[in-house]
């Protein structure tokens, strides 16, 4: 009883914060390594960044289990009037102003083209057009109006979760009523799903514009499976470091070799179990200020990757007049580049995070919700 009285209390994980930046990290080296910088055949020693893209599916994992801690408690009887405009704002805050910001970067970005247009470059076209603006500024990207992803290309995800969001209170009261048994076959149905959507002509996840909200829809309710799992008492050897250590080696042996990612995302589950119960060395170490701090950036890491990456691409071609792709780098150069990207991305994340994402967040809900929800969790007094 003290046991589940303490889980109760328990408002944030540290662990799961800093493994969302990990995460993110993992996501921008698969956009950054795969046909970005030439002579880089990293499948020939390792699928692992190649396959990096399932990081996404830990992304909607985690953000169910977290929706669930906090806002389940407010919609157990379903949505009402006085809980569903709260959320819905706080979601919007929580997603849309980064999103803004760095849209109208990539709009900048093609009126840059534009002025240089004698030098060959085509604004406004590939993925890049008019048309599709409106999609990703009513964060509809991932509704499958579209036959590619457009603008920012990571912010297919932000769409899918803010369509996937807004089912959230309906499923609420289903699944707080489920027993074992029920959790147990509602996950092994996310799993099939999962199954199926990895056997279109993909034949894996890497699913973004066309079939991104059923991958979403069925990470996100495996996360909200994992937090009752969690909050009913999940078992005690998951607390331990051997367990959350062996789950991470599995997982990064899994995409070394290359695995499908139907087989990754019962392992991301189980290791998001592990770091949520941690309190020993792992926990520990994911806890420390700086671990913490990169999964509180993560969100701006994420968005604002391609930014940073076609805006080096940019301007290799106007200094060179030729595509990055084109020049004599050799894959240890390439890995040099990449490198430096990363160290420019974190200093920028920081910058929008602090200067954008927190600050027009906390604007958001004070005009809107003056007393928002009450989180399910209060911290331990």
């Amino acid at each position: 009883m003290a046991e589940a009285s303490l889980r109760s209390r328990q408002q944030y994980f540290p662990a799961l914060t800093a493994l969302r930046g990990i995460a993110a990290l993992c996501v921008v080296l698969f956009h950054y390594s795969v046909g970005s910088f030439p002579n880089l055949h990293l499948t020939e020693t390792t699928f692992f960044v190649g396959k990096s893209y399932l990081f996404v599916d830990l992304f909607f994992a985690l953000s169910g289990f977290i929706l669930m801690h906090v806002y389940g408690r407010s919609f157990v009887d379903g949505p009402s009037s006085a809980t569903l405009g709260p959320f819905l704002l706080a979601r919007l805050a929580r997603l849309y102003p980064l999103h803004l910001a760095i849209l109208g970067g990539f709009v900048l970005l093609e009126l840059v083209k534009l002025t240089v247009d004698r030098s060959g470059l085509d604004a406004f076209g590939g993925s890049h057009t008019l048309g599709s603006l409106p999609g990703s500024l009513l964060l509809l990207n991932a509704a499958g109006i579209y036959d590619t992803i457009t603008w920012n290309g990571p912010s297919w995800s932000i769409s899918a979760e803010w369509i996937v969001g807004l089912a959230f209170p309906l499923l609420v009261p289903l699944i707080v009523r489920l027993r074992p048994a029920g959790l147990l076959l509602l996950y092994i149905a996310t799993l099939a799903g999962f199954a199926l959507l990895s056997a279109g002509p993909q034949h894996d996840l890497d699913l973004t514009s066309d079939w991104g909200v059923p991958r979403c829809f069925l990470g996100f309710i495996g996360g909200v499976v994992l937090y009752r799992v969690w909050g009913d008492g999940a078992p005690r050897w998951m607390a331990t470091d051997t367990a959350a250590l062996a789950t991470a080696a599995a997982i990064i042996a899994a995409m070394h070799l290359n695995t499908r990612g139907v087989f990754v995302v019962p392992l991301f589950g189980l290791l998001i179990l592990c770091l949520a119960q941690n309190t020993a060395r792992v926990g520990r170490a994911l806890g420390t200020r700086p671990m913490v701090f990169l999964g509180e950036i993560s969100y701006a890491v994420y968005l604002a990757q391609i930014l940073l990456l076609d805006s080096v691409h940019l301007g290799w071609r106007l200094v060179t007049g030729h595509e990055m792709q084109d020049a004599g780098f050799s894959a240890l150069q390439s890995l040099g580049v990449i490198a430096l990207m990363v160290a420019a991305l974190l200093p920028l994340s920081i910058l929008l995070h602090r200067r954008i994402e927190v600050p027009a967040r906390g604007w958001l809900r004070r005009i809107g919700a003056p007393h928002p929800l009450r989180p399910a969790f209060q911290r331990p007094g």
